[in-house]
């Protein structure tokens, strides 16, 4: 009789543990769908020309960073 009882829990904490599994697999798959329109989003001219911050050195900054003094 004991171990009807422990395979009937055993049985109920395993179908609550697929219905979880279910849960998170849609939820895996509402962020997945997500994340793909928020990409879709994205200018795609930022993506592939980033703005690149160019320095100007003086000629004095750049010999002290050729010599490695900087």
């Amino acid at each position: 009789m004991e171990q009807k009882s422990k395979t009937k829990n055993l049985k109920r904490e395993l179908e609550q543990l697929k219905k979880e599994i279910k849960k998170s697999e849609q939820e895996n798959e509402n962020h997945k769908k997500k994340l793909a329109d928020e990409i879709r989003l994205l200018d795609k001219n930022e993506i592939f020309n980033p703005k690149k911050n160019e320095i100007k050195y003086t000629l004095w900054q750049r010999i002290m960073r050729g010599l490695g003094m900087s």
